[in-house]
């Protein structure tokens, strides 16, 4: 697969007004994703979107856990903890 067409589709995506908001994804367990943040921490797309854009194929527990923690920790830069992301207090800080 040619990865040229699918890399101009995510910039586009990330250059259009629509997705320049900071829009927070609600997901379940109570985990509040903050997509225009973590557009602007990562080098691409396919850091997280791996095959296409949109859903991430295999989204789930061990995914975030494996991969968003994962990244958290390499960068020190983001929530490490379950608080962090799973938002039970409504106080804690949306990264």
């Amino acid at each position: 697969m040619n990865p040229v067409p699918l890399l101009i589709f995510c910039l586009l995506l990330a250059t259009t007004p629509a997705f320049a908001v900071s829009e927070v994804i609600p997901m379940k367990n109570e985990v509040r994703f903050n997509h225009f943040n973590h557009m602007n921490y990562t080098e691409t797309c396919f850091q997280c979107h791996t095959e296409e854009p949109g859903r991430i194929k295999g989204f789930g527990k061990e995914w975030g856990h494996g991969n968003c923690k994962g990244c958290h920790t390499r960068m020190t830069r983001g929530p490490q903890r379950c608080s962090g992301c799973h938002k039970w207090n409504e106080n804690a800080p949306n990264d």
